[in-house]
């Protein structure tokens, strides 16, 4: 099934006590699409890349329980990129 974004709940970042570490500057507020969490996308000064981050101030890449699969979907992209 494709990911629908109009069916995802919006997080309410008011009620969220988000903590960014230096260098980031917040791109948006969203879920994550595997485990459901609410992440903050956050985008590095340095290099513009986007990131996901929980309101721990944690990169939700250590804690999401389905990290695994997109790192191996990412690898594969990447792979095919290439070819």
């Amino acid at each position: 099934m494709p990911w629908d974004p109009f069916s995802m709940p919006i997080v309410d970042p008011a009620s969220l006590d988000w903590t960014f570490p230096a260098g980031y500057r917040l791109s948006g507020f969203g879920e994550c699409r595997s485990c459901n969490a609410p992440i903050a996308w956050l985008e590095s000064e340095r290099t513009g890349k986007r990131s996901p981050w929980n309101p721990e101030g944690t990169s939700h890449f250590a804690s999401c329980p389905n990290a695994a699969a997109w790192r191996d979907w990412s690898a594969k992209k990447a792979r095919k990129a290439g070819a």
